[in-house]
């Protein structure tokens, strides 16, 4: 499976790796599965999962799986009364999206919420982009208000 061989690459990433705290997602459409990391998280770092604020930035939830509801877009996310940290809080965040360029730059979705967030963090954390190798591209557009990752990670490399 291409998600598992993705998520085996990110083990050998160190910042995932020392990681007592990260944000993780649910996937959505063809997104690389990161649900295995959720299913080991007594053995692993804490987990958290975006949450959709009002005013289109996103903060982290912790992660339980009993309290997952309906967000924007067909979103899957913590219900409103699970407690959230900012995203600054966090060590490391895994961040999807349709592509990724050799230059760690994104395309979302459209709504930038992860540029959005990353943007007002008073510090940063390590921003990992989950990607299937067919996602990966020599250069994407970008807006001044894109943030780029710090790595990107694919079954078959890591940028």
């Amino acid at each position: 499976m291409r998600s598992a061989r993705v998520l085996r690459r990110l083990a050998e990433v160190p910042q995932f790796r020392n990681a007592a705290r990260i944000g993780l997602y649910l996937p959505l459409w063809n997104e690389v599965d990161v649900t295995p990391l959720l299913d080991s998280a007594g053995s692993g770092p804490a987990p958290f999962l975006p949450r959709l604020l009002p005013d289109g930035t996103l903060e982290f939830a912790a992660y339980d799986p009993a309290r997952i509801g309906a967000g924007p877009r067909g979103v899957r996310q913590p219900e409103p009364d699970v407690p959230a940290i900012p995203m600054d809080e966090l060590d490391a965040v895994l961040v999807p999206g349709l592509a990724f360029d050799r230059t760690r730059n994104r395309l979302g979705l459209g709504a930038g919420y992860y540029d959005k967030t990353l943007a007002d963090c008073r510090r940063k954390p390590f921003t990992i982009g989950i990607a299937y190798a067919f996602q990966l591209v020599d250069a994407l557009p970008t807006d001044p208000w894109d943030v780029p990752l710090d790595c990107v990670v694919s079954e078959t490399v890591t940028i």
